[in-house]
């Protein structure tokens, strides 16, 4: 399952915070630019607490600034929230016949809490929202606060409205955007992760070839090191050559059990005209090779044993019971041909 990286996306929120706060900044001060304008023409209560609150609204969009890529989130989006909050209910109390027209910006309130990726934070601004609309808009007017827009209330309305539709495209479009870039980030990573994949499956598969090849090449080299030659009719022939010890002996009879089954053979002759030493456990092992030869319906000739090598077995006391002693390979061919 693809997901998006968490970073990714904390990086874009921090970035559109980062221009909420700008844009508070520089919609604040020309806000503030008009206050002045209309306190010089009408002073009054409502218009001085309006331009503090625009003063208060250029601090807290600074103060955003340096904090929001330090801090957590919420703590660089919750003081721009809240003198939105602030600035809204404010502006409605002193032109309370805009009241609908600028209780639209707490949809931008909402969608900065949002910004939080809290689902519970944001379900409860929604609601606190709600009522403070609600109380808002049922609040009587204040003596010694209310001013006019007079003829120019449907330009601020429909300003107001715009404002609104603006921000809520930019923070959505960069919110999809940021979405598109880190799932295609995650789409990249996931094709990284299949090559690398299909290069490690790639390189298992050259393993398990090599691993084939040295099995080959151990069994060429096992049957060289000891070679069963088929000798006519169901006669085989094993010549051993260098030292014998155990484990040799053991790979010996191994193999030539194989091929007494494989070739059916009646007739098994080890010729052991290249041997010069042979101690009692290697004279034992050949004997139960005979016997186990003999189990499948085969007879052991033992040819070419030296002087040496019949001294020390008549030394140790080994008795060759199932193996039939002949002089060399060629009496062993003629012995086993007419039997």
């Amino acid at each position: 399952m693809t997901t998006v990286p968490s970073t990714f996306l904390n990086n874009s929120r921090q970035q559109i915070v980062r221009a909420f706060a700008i844009g508070v900044i520089a919609s604040a001060a020309l806000f503030g630019v008009i206050v002045l304008g209309l306190l010089f023409a009408q002073p009054n209560l409502g218009l001085w607490l309006l331009l503090a609150l625009v003063a208060l609204d250029i601090t807290v969009g600074v103060i955003t600034l340096s904090i929001y890529r330090t801090r957590p989130l919420w703590q660089a989006i919750a003081p721009l929230a809240a003198i939105l909050a602030l600035g809204v209910i404010l502006a409605g109390l002193v032109f309370p016949e805009a009241k609908v027209a600028i209780s639209t910006i707490f949809i931008i309130i909402v969608l900065l809490i949002n910004l939080i990726g809290d689902q519970r934070i944001t379900i409860g601004a929604v609601v606190a929202c709600t009522l403070v609309i609600g109380a808002l808009i049922a609040a009587p007017a204040i003596p010694g606060l209310v001013m006019s827009f007079g003829w120019a209330l449907p330009f601020v309305e429909a300003s107001a409205l715009l404002a609104v539709l603006v921000l809520v495209w930019l923070i959505s479009d960069r919110q999809t955007a940021s979405l598109t870039a880190a799932i295609g980030q995650t789409n990249q990573r996931a094709a990284e992760a299949e090559a690398a994949r299909a290069e490690a499956e790639a390189a298992r598969a050259e393993v398990e070839q090599r691993n084939r090849d040295q099995a080959r090449l151990l069994d060429l080299v096992q049957s060289l090191e000891l070679p069963v030659i088929p000798i006519g009719q169901g006669v085989l022939v094993m010549p051993l050559v260098g030292s014998l010890d155990s484990r040799r002996v053991e790979a010996i009879q191994r193999r030539l059990l194989d091929m007494v089954s494989q070739e059916r053979a009646h007739t098994v002759v080890l010729d052991v005209t290249g041997i010069s030493v042979i101690d009692t456990s290697v004279a034992r092992q050949l004997l139960l090779t005979a016997q186990a030869v003999r189990l499948l319906g085969a007879r052991t000739m033992l040819s070419g044993i030296s002087a040496q090598v019949a001294q020390t077995l008549v030394t140790l006391g080994v008795a060759l019971d199932d193996l039939q002693p002949v002089g060399d390979l060629g009496q062993a061919l003629e012995t086993a041909r007419h039997n």
